[in-house]
């Protein structure tokens, strides 16, 4: 029954708000800008599904040590973060110019040329964007199996 749950958790994160939309983009990407090569956006498309594995399983290793060392400097954390999100408020409000803040870099990528190794880079940024819409599908589920 646990894996039906998985799977289910799964499915929804794949459809949910934050993904559905993007979906069309993704595949543009994978496809590449003229040719289409369908053997190539699969080989992209495993490279970016890896990406996101590697990052996911990487925080599920790292989770209990990070767990351990954030419950014990937790006061600390709380008042560094705290600090940082008044200074992000005071820069948006435009009280601070926060200069490293306010620039903005783009990254020109060439989707012609696009192959495993930027699939899964592309994989890994994805997945860390990602994470706080998957937090709420797991929450919503832990709530409905309890």
């Amino acid at each position: 029954m646990e894996y039906i749950f998985t799977f289910l958790e799964g499915f929804a994160s794949f459809i949910s708000p934050c993904l559905l939309p993007m979906l069309p983009i993704y595949i543009s990407y994978f496809m590449g800008e003229e040719e289409k090569n369908t053997k190539k956006a699969a080989i992209n498309s495993i490279g970016f599904v890896a990406g996101f594995t590697v990052v996911f399983l990487l925080l599920a290793v790292f989770a209990s040590t990070l767990g351990m060392f954030i419950s014990k400097y937790l006061k600390y954390i709380k008042i560094v973060f705290g600090i940082i999100i008044i200074l992000l408020g005071l820069n948006y409000m435009e009280i601070l110019n926060l200069k490293v803040l306010n620039n903005t870099r783009g990254v020109k990528i060439d989707v012609k040329n696009l192959n495993f190794f930027k699939a899964l880079v592309f994989g890994m940024l994805f997945s860390i964007s990602w994470t706080p819409c998957i937090r709420n599908i797991f929450k919503f589920s832990t709530f409905i199996s309890c």
